[in-house]
C-alpha cells in the first residue's frame, strides 16, 4: 500500500488581497498553518474515497461523477459572469465541491484518471478566513498529480 504526502502552507497578503484584481503584484508571506493531503491506493471497487476535517462526510466518487461535476461547474460559472446570479455558484463554494472541482481540474489537466484511492485533506487553514485555505487546497492536490 503506497502512500503519497504533501502539504502547502497558508498564506497572508501585505498587501491587499484583491489588488491582483487591478493588475498590480501582490506581496505575500507563508504561515505556519498547513494542508497536508494524502492519498493511498485501497480497493474500493473502483471508487475515489474523500475524507477531510473541512466538510461534514466522506465524499465516495467515480471518475465520471468528478468530471461531470466540473463540467457543470465550468458552465455555472460562466453563466454567473453573464448574470450575476450568485445561485448559480453557491454550490461550487462549499468546500466538498470546491474540492470536486479541484480534483477534476487537475485529472483533466494530468489527463489520468482515478480509481481504488482513498484521500485525506486535513487543513490547520480555516476556509473564508483570507489565510489562504482554498489556495493551499489547491496547491496540495495538485502536488499529488
Amino acid at each position: 500500500m503506497k502512500e503519497i504526502t504533501v502539504s502547502a502552507p497558508g498564506k497572508v497578503h501585505l498587501t491587499s488581497a484583491h489588488i491582483v484584481v487591478y493588475g498590480k503584484p501582490a506581496l505575500l508571506c507563508a504561515i505556519n498553518l498547513r494542508v497536508t493531503v494524502s492519498i493511498k491506493n485501497e480497493n474500493h471497487q473502483g471508487k475515489i474515497i474523500i475524507s477531510s476535517n473541512i466538510f461534514k462526510d466522506a465524499l465516495t466518487l467515480e471518475n465520471k461523477k468528478i468530471k461531470t461535476f466540473t463540467a457543470q461547474a465550468k458552465k455555472s460559472w460562466e453563466e454567473y459572469g453573464k448574470t450575476n446570479n450568485i445561485e448559480l455558484i453557491k454550490p461550487l463554494t462549499e468546500p466538498a465541491g470546491f474540492v470536486k472541482i479541484i480534483i477534476g481540474e487537475t485529472l483533466a489537466y494530468l489527463k489520468k484518471d482515478l480509481k481504488d484511492v482513498e484521500i485525506n485533506i486535513n487543513s490547520q487553514v480555516p476556509l473564508g478566513a483570507n489565510f489562504g485555505g482554498s489556495a493551499s487546497v489547491s496547491a496540495a492536490l495538485f502536488g499529488l498529480g
